[in-house]
């Protein structure tokens, strides 16, 4: 793990229509003052390699962790519009996000999305009246949605942008318009698809996610994103 010592539990989180959104807390035994917040995608949870290895690098840099497990392939959000959908989602990030500040005196918040986990952080962004203090990691972002597409463009804060150039979602001529904000980072994986990896190539995956890990922890050490260390 971390080599930092934490409790792993769940927090009350009340989110689209008041319903509960299942989470996970890590908090650091000892004293954080920021929080960070997990989005999974819709069939990559927070268990899996990108989620769970930057979990650990925040936990190592006294950052609270709250990872999200809403379960978005069930019929009741499936079922809906795009509008409603999306106002589920930004309920439940908004709620994520609030909750996790009550519990301590954080003064800063990061944000980390997976593929739909990109759309939640957007909605929850645009709702934001000040978004100077939350750094984000945006990995392989929905760069078709105009939210993701637009909130990337007018970021005032750190963010990371990591995706691959095999990945359905990849657009080259929206990462030319984000290139112009200066508080991201870009980074394209050749041959890396949306889960950014290279199918039938274990060991070069293998090497692309220490290539994204080495990458997410240089964006983190850096003094403009600012965490207690």
């Amino acid at each position: 793990m971390s080599g930092k010592d934490f409790k792993i539990s769940t927090i009350e989180i009340n989110g689209y229509h008041d319903q509960p959104v299942g989470n996970r807390y890590f908090r650091l035994t000892q004293e954080s003052t920021t929080l960070g917040i997990v989005f999974p995608g819709l069939h990559y949870t927070c268990d899996m390699p990108l989620l769970y290895y930057t979990t650990q690098l925040l936990l190592a840099r006294n950052v609270d962790v709250i990872q999200l497990w809403s379960d978005y392939t069930n019929p009741s959000f499936q079922s809906l519009g795009p509008i409603e959908r999306a106002r589920w989602l930004e309920a439940d990030a908004s709620a994520a996000l609030h909750a996790g500040l009550r519990q301590r005196q954080f003064h800063q918040s990061l944000l980390v999305g997976k593929s739909l986990g990109t759309l939640s952080m957007a909605l929850l962004l645009n709702k934001q009246s000040t978004i100077e203090k939350i750094a984000t990691i945006w990995l392989t972002p929905l760069l078709h949605i105009p939210e993701v597409s637009g909130i990337l463009q007018r970021l005032q804060s750190p963010a990371l942008y990591i995706g691959g150039d095999k990945d359905p979602t990849y657009d080259v001529a929206i990462l030319r318009q984000i290139k112009e904000n200066p508080e991201g980072k870009i980074i394209v994986i050749e041959g890396a698809n949306h889960s950014l990896e290279i199918p039938g190539k274990v060991l070069l995956s293998l090497q692309i996610m220490e290539t994204v890990m080495r990458k997410i922890a240089d964006f983190l050490d850096h003094p403009a994103a600012n965490l207690a260390q």
